[in-house]
């Protein structure tokens, strides 16, 4: 067996450890508030999370993957494949054994780093600048639009119960 197929068949066992770290930890985010609601069970919640996680990843996961392999280095190895693969694998798979929420994204982002700087001895800073801008303003957007959606379901919401035709269809 040449050093290629070695390499593949690693790069697939590790691929597959990384897909059980996302579904052991990342699942938890998007699952937790229907599941937790009682609106649907976590068995239902797993399966459609794994439909519509193969559907991102296919439709639009290149965008990710361009930033991350492309991006932050010119050029990812082999060798710097499996280094970084295992890497954010060790880490993800002890937080998720420890039962510690992190974000695989983040994992696999500062893996790449230090790949970078063993093997270029930098990496494209204005690159990861654009990344952590984006790790910064999303729970901060997320607030402000969530805020904003509740106050204004909130305000739907009671002016549609206190209407009096609403009230006589309930009450019958």
């Amino acid at each position: 067996m040449d050093i290629n197929s070695v390499l593949l068949i690693i790069g697939l066992a590790l691929s597959f450890f990384m897909a059980w770290n996302l579904g052991a930890n990342d699942a938890a985010s998007p699952c937790s508030i229907p599941v937790g609601t009682g609106v649907i069970s976590v068995k239902r919640a797993t399966i459609l999370f794994s439909i519509f996680a193969a559907v991102g990843a296919i439709t639009q996961g290149h965008m990710n993957i361009k930033t991350i392999s492309r991006g932050i280095v010119p050029r990812i190895e082999p060798i710097g494949a499996i280094t970084i693969s295992l890497a954010a694998c060790l880490w993800s798979g002890f937080c998720t054994w420890r039962g510690i929420e992190i974000s695989n994204t983040y994992t696999v982002v500062g893996s790449v780093i230090g790949y970078a700087l063993v093997d270029y001895g930098s990496f494209q800073s204005t690159v990861l600048v654009n990344i952590l801008q984006s790790w910064v303003l999303s729970p901060i957007c997320s607030i402000a639009l969530s805020y904003i959606l509740c106050k204004l379901l909130h305000r739907i919401g009671s002016n549609f119960l206190n209407n009096a035709r609403i009230k006589r269809i309930i009450s019958l």
